[in-house]
């Protein structure tokens, strides 16, 4: 049976996880998954008062897992 990216991801969403990606270097980033698109994920997390969402390719993700 097969699986895909976004199949394995959409039960995540609202949840906290941690992403590391190739995309701008290479780059972790601990946030809320808030979409899973055809080819990308969102995940947005908050600085200093800012929120911000990074949009990464399913081609540059080395690896996503929920936080506990």
């Amino acid at each position: 049976m097969a699986t895909t990216i976004s199949g394995d991801l959409i039960p995540l969403i609202g949840s906290e996880v941690t992403v590391v990606t190739n995309g701008f270097g290479q780059l972790a980033v601990v946030g809320t998954l808030e979409r899973v698109g055809n080819d990308y994920i969102l995940v947005s997390f908050e600085e200093s008062g800012f929120t911000y969402e990074l949009r990464i390719f399913y081609a540059n993700i080395i690896y996503v897992h929920a936080n506990p």
